[in-house]
């Protein structure tokens, strides 16, 4: 049998990891993309380096009267795996889409998104019936929204990463 050098072994370790985590990542995005058909929610995800913060039960806004509607009239707390997402089609410049609470019985906060899924801006808590319109900081650039629970955006933080099922927005 061949000896192996250690400059060789190194670049082997190095490509069964790669492969390995690939691996990884195809399962479970494919039991990801399994359970959202299974249940009425989308899985997501959100994580950083340090922290992750999943949410299990999210809807998508698909219509202009689903995303004027958003959590209108709800008189039931969102719990801290819930969300409704907002996809905007394009870039939108930070303050050109306004947020406000009429006739929202429950407290909000909201996640801002770039294209590339990466939270930009956060609204930290919304108060219920305040007709303020509120938006992202004028210099951010977003594409996507979550409305969420006040605890889930309070343990957000810029930078976090949403990670979606390929395909479903």
């Amino acid at each position: 049998m061949a000896r192996v050098s250690p400059t060789e072994k190194v670049r082997i370790t190095k490509w069964l990891i790669i492969v390995s985590l690939f691996v990884i990542a195809v399962l479970v995005a494919w039991q990801q993309l399994g359970s959202s058909r299974a249940n009425p929610g989308l899985t997501l995800e959100l994580f950083s380096m340090a922290e992750e913060i999943r949410l299990n039960k999210v809807s998508i806004a698909r219509t202009p009267e689903e995303t004027a509607r958003g959590y209108m009239h709800r008189r039931k707390d969102l719990s801290k795996d819930e969300g409704l997402i907002f996809d905007y089609g394009r870039q939108i410049k930070g303050n050109e889409k306004t947020f406000w609470m009429r006739n929202t019985w429950i407290p909000l906060g909201v996640l801002f998104l770039d294209e590339n899924m990466r939270v930009v801006d956060i609204l930290r808590e919304m108060i219920p019936f305040d007709e303020t319109p509120r938006h992202a900081s004028m210099r951010t650039t977003w594409r996507y929204a979550i409305e969420v629970a006040p605890e889930t955006a309070q343990r957000a933080k810029l930078g976090m990463h949403v990670v979606i099922p390929p395909g479903l927005l």
